[in-house]
């Protein structure tokens, strides 16, 4: 049924989850598990316009930080017995890289939780989150 399923990292605890229920799913039909971890370029273009030096640095900070992640999700997955893992690093906008990513793989699923790490708390879902829902022709789970 899920041959491929794309996983939104982001670190947060909602992230985390939807990275539990997709291993379980991956087990269940021998799928492929796609990590993915994106980097807000907007946020870099802010640090851009104070400081091209300090860009540089964060830049790099942030794709170390973005590959710890991924790594640390592709041990998970495979101690639980999944092996067929893919990490991948994207920059822009997560909801769009998101549904881009989803679609250039052709995943039959994507797994997301339901807040990232924004640290405003909504009252449903995060931003991101409503947006994949949205823009998405893939079937998503929505993990709380």
């Amino acid at each position: 049924m899920y041959k491929k399923i794309l996983v939104a990292l982001d670190g947060s605890e909602y992230s985390e989850r939807a990275l539990d229920k997709a291993i379980n799913l991956a087990k269940a039909f021998n799928s492929q598990i796609i990590l993915l971890n994106v980097i807000k370029t907007e946020e870099l273009e802010l640090v851009k316009q104070y400081s091209e030096s300090s860009y540089a640095l964060v830049k790099s900070h942030l794709e170390q930080t973005a590959e710890k992640l991924l790594v640390e999700a592709e041990k998970k997955a495979k101690k639980k017995g999944v092996e067929d893992v893919v990490k991948k690093v994207a920059f822009g906008d997560p909801a769009e890289k998101i549904v881009d990513e989803a679609n250039n793989e052709n995943v039959d699923l994507i797994a997301i939780g339901t807040r990232g790490l924004t640290g405003v708390k909504r009252v449903v879902l995060g931003s991101t989150t409503q947006k994949v829902m949205r823009w998405s022709d893939k079937d998503v789970l929505v993990v709380h």
